[in-house]
């Protein structure tokens, strides 16, 4: 009895430890377990999450969908990508369940979505690449929430992929103790000002929990904590190494994940999906990141692409910690500049049309019908002689296969050109015998360009598509042959330049340099320094109880870092006002405004009523004697703009090397730029090449408001040239943000106003 006793009581000791471990619930755990099922983007819903999604599908029945766990709803706002896609906001459906995985959204998708009747074009995942290779709940909340969207408990396609592995039970239990472990430490850290402070604001009572937790939680700031000290440490509560095999060990290979039965599922009804892996807060652990094994999101890619998916890295975007509420969920700020970068890079990838299946063969085409082969007059023949040529009165035809739907929708596109002489036929080309759009440009060098792009009825078998030249018309050269829409386009003659021509940009230019993008924006020079700013030394109103100070500035609302954020690429704080010190610039403007209260040291934020401000020394700038003055920043930049300020001259210069891509010359130029204010006032654009102006033109500032403006050149720019220069002079004492100068070979239209 003695030895069973020495047995039997310590293994009663684990086992009550380890089911109160495993019973344990903080109040996090005890309010998702408690919302489990009712929870839909971010809001209880006491009839249910499966309820409102129905009732929101039903009332949008939307063209975009969005799923994902709660911080898809807190980093995607739906109007921006909206306006991107160009469509109504209202056709972008969130369908967010927290703490969701794969399952989840192939529940989300096929019964609150597909077999209700819904036919979205585009399915957006917007996770972490942990989470999409994760198929099983990890939580009873998230277990719940899954069983509440699964119609059929017996989902096939769910069940082969839910067979729980043992390690499961072992997370759950690490977890459990993570979380213990955290609130014993909490308490040891609390309980002595809880025991012996005096509350602030009651002097007389104990100091609140709230109240100590706030106060220690600003201390032992994270911001305030040398990491680097920690570093080699070699502890596994630091960095998280006892766990992260283990953890890793639990996610699926991507094949025997959901992402290839996401993108099926999609495929099957009609829709492109495309997985999204946003970025998270500089400041996340390396426990926390999002982290896997070394070529699981290459060959997740593998998976899904021959499927008709696409993934998305956007974890390069540049973003800082204050765009972050934590590790993983975004601000407003933070998700402004997150949903402009996806939005723009959905509008390249033409997001809203099918792709080509990835591995499809390149469409093959008989060799074309027709050509030309006799001796060319003398002026094309030093062109060059064996390029495709149409003779006056003759037609070529190139002959292709039936268009199969894996190569997704069905456009083509066509570029020709002939010298411009006294000819006045006109070349048409049709395909499968439907007439194409054809457009013309004379570049100035004696060559005239048509170009032509439509998307078109489907052919129903073998198709032709024949390039005619009338009787009365030169000899033409077709430079460029492309099928399909951009995402899975066949180019069969020339390249994308000769189909859309070449431009030339100067701003909001960014590359891809490592880990990061770079600003690759020409720079401004301007001709003098800033204005001067109306009542710049203004007074100093004292904040009390705190050591930071304001300048009222209601005036300059249209200028604040939150009037802005809407207005500038990638949601930037931007405000160009600065204050001085003594002369000297304080060191840290556009900061959020929490930030400048609570770590000051030189910050400033800009609210459309105050101008807020912290002395660089920690002093009370109200009364430390110092001289606090208004002023511009003479630098001029936001994330590859350039503002434009009253009565300023900017001028910018065009590269020779750039320019020399512009092979036919340059018809004409794009000036896009954000006018803040809404009187009437007028810009002055001069234009010089070769030092002779070419272009002089004064415009109504309201009409940026529309649309770029866009001039074509005449004569236009021959190619070759290298002196091109462009000066903006505002005529008024108004403020604009240029954000796009481009000159180019045909009409130049950004696919978006945030264009990069």
């Amino acid at each position: 009895m003695a030895i069973l006793a020495a047995f039997l009581g310590p293994l009663a000791l684990i086992g009550v430890f380890v089911y109160g471990l495993n019973e344990f619930r903080d109040s996090e755990t005890r309010t998702a377990d408690e919302n489990a099922g009712l929870v839909f983007n971010g809001r209880v819903n006491d009839h249910g999450a499966v309820a409102a999604m129905d009732a929101a599908m039903e009332f949008l029945d939307p063209q975009v969908v969005l799923v994902g766990p709660s911080y898809a709803n807190t980093d995607v706002r739906r109007e921006i990508i909206a306006r991107h896609l160009k469509i109504p906001v209202d056709d972008v459906a969130m369908l967010s369940v927290p703490n969701s995985v794969g399952a989840h959204w192939y529940a989300v998708l096929k019964y609150r979505v597909f077999e209700a009747g819904y036919r979205p074009k585009l399915i957006l995942v917007i996770s972490g690449m942990q989470s999409m290779l994760l198929n099983t709940p990890l939580s009873e909340s998230s277990w719940t929430n899954l069983e509440a969207q699964l119609d059929d408990p017996e989902d096939p396609v769910v069940q082969r992929r839910l067979a729980v592995p043992s390690h499961v039970g072992v997370r759950h239990l690490r977890e459990q103790r993570a979380k213990v472990r955290s609130r014993w430490f909490d308490f040891l850290r609390n309980v002595g000002p809880w025991t012996l402070l005096n509350s602030g604001n009651n002097p007389s009572a104990r100091m609140r929990k709230e109240e100590v937790r706030t106060r220690l939680d600003r201390v032992f700031h994270a911001s305030k904590v040398d990491m680097s000290l920690y570093s080699g440490a070699g502890s596994p509560v630091v960095t998280g190494a006892v766990d992260e095999e283990r953890d890793l060990a639990m996610l699926s290979d991507p094949s025997a994940s959901f992402m290839p039965a996401i993108t099926t599922l999609a495929a099957e009804n009609g829709a492109r999906v495309v997985w999204v892996r946003p970025p998270m807060s500089p400041d996340v652990s390396e426990a926390m990141s999002d982290i896997v094994r070394e070529g699981m999101q290459a060959a997740a890619v593998d998976v899904i692409t021959p499927l008709g998916g696409h993934l998305l890295d956007m974890r390069r975007v540049p973003m800082n910690v204050e765009m972050f509420a934590n590790e993983d969920h975004m601000n407003t700020e933070g998700s402004r500049r997150f949903s402009e970068a996806l939005g723009l890079a959905l509008a390249r990838m033409d997001a809203m049309y099918p792709p080509a299946v990835s591995g499809t063969p390149p469409l093959r085409s008989s060799p074309p019908d027709g050509g030309f082969d006799g001796d060319l007059p003398e002026a094309e023949a030093a062109v060059d002689q064996n390029d495709l040529w149409v003779a006056p009165g003759t037609a070529v035809t190139v002959q292709f296969p039936a268009w199969s739907p894996e190569r997704g929708v069905f456009s083509a596109a066509i570029a020709v050109e002939h010298l411009s002489g006294d000819s006045l036929g006109q070349p048409v080309w049709t395909v499968n015998g439907i007439r194409g759009p054809l457009r013309s440009i004379e570049p100035g060098n004696g060559w005239k360009i048509w170009r032509g792009e439509g998307v078109l009825p489907v052919p129903d078998g073998p198709f032709d598509v024949v390039i005619r030249n009338p009787k009365d018309g030169p000899f033409i050269r077709l430079t460029g042959l492309g099928l399909g829409r951009r995402a899975g386009r066949n180019i069969v003659v020339g390249d994308v330049e000769k189909l859309e021509g070449s431009r030339v940009r100067l701003l909001s230019r960014f590359e891809r340099e490592g880990d990061a993008l770079v600003d690759r924006s020409v720079a401004p020079i301007y001709t003098s320094a800033p204005g001067r700013v109306p009542s710049a030394r203004r007074p100093v109103v004292d904040i009390r109880s705190s050591r930071v100070a304001r300048f009222d500035t209601q005036v300059w609302g249209f200028l604040s870092d939150e009037f802005l954020m809407g207005e500038s690429a990638f949601g930037s704080r931007c405000s160009p006002l600065r204050i001085t010190e003594d002369g000297v610039r304080l060191p840290l403007p556009n900061e959020p405004c929490v930030d400048v209260q609570r770590l000051g040291k030189g910050r400033t934020c800009h609210t459309p009523e105050a101008l807020f401000f912290t002395a660089a020394d920690g002093t009370d700038p109200a009364g430390n004697g110092r001289v606090y003055e208004l002023e511009l920043d003479e630098g001029r930049r936001c994330d590859g703009a350039a503002w434009l300020y009253p009565d300023d001259d900017l001028n910018l210069t065009f590269p020779p090397n750039e320019l020399a891509v512009l092979a036919r010359g340059a018809t004409h130029l794009t000036l896009g730029a954000r006018y803040l204010m809404k009187r009437k006032t007028q810009v002055r654009v001069v234009l010089k090449v070769d030092g002779e102006v070419r272009l002089d033109r004064t415009v109504e500032g309201q009409s940026f408001w529309q649309d770029d403006q866009v001039w074509a050149l005449k004569p236009p720019i021959a190619p070759g040239t290298k002196d091109v220069t462009l000066q903006i002079t505002n005529l008024d004492r108004t403020f604009y943000l240029i954000e796009e100068v481009a000159l180019s070979e045909g009409r130049f239209n950004r696919p978006s106003r945030y264009a990069q």
